[in-house]
């Protein structure tokens, strides 16, 4: 659910609260999509796109309260913005 308390702290505050479960998270999703791409598909994937995908998790686990205000806010309007669900 959609917190606006949540998605009115700062980066940093956001980073030290969320940033050990949003490395965990991320971590169980890229092995997960190694697997896949070993297993399912039969292809190599380079230790390059790992990174960037483990990295990317990591921002949108990390940042998610942020990213949905945003996003309210330019899809529904202002007055959405900071509307609990």
């Amino acid at each position: 659910m959609y917190d606006p308390a949540e998605a009115n702290k700062t980066y940093v505050n956001l980073l030290r609260e969320k940033g050990v479960t949003a490395g965990i998270k991320s971590a169980v999703f890229v092995v997960a999509f190694y697997f896949y791409t070993k297993l399912v598909t039969m292809q190599d994937t380079s230790t390059l796109n790992i990174i960037l995908i483990y990295l990317f998790f990591c921002i949108y686990f990390s940042f998610k309260p942020k990213l949905i205000r945003f996003l309210r806010g330019h899809l529904r309007g202002d007055e959405f913005r900071d509307k609990s669900d």
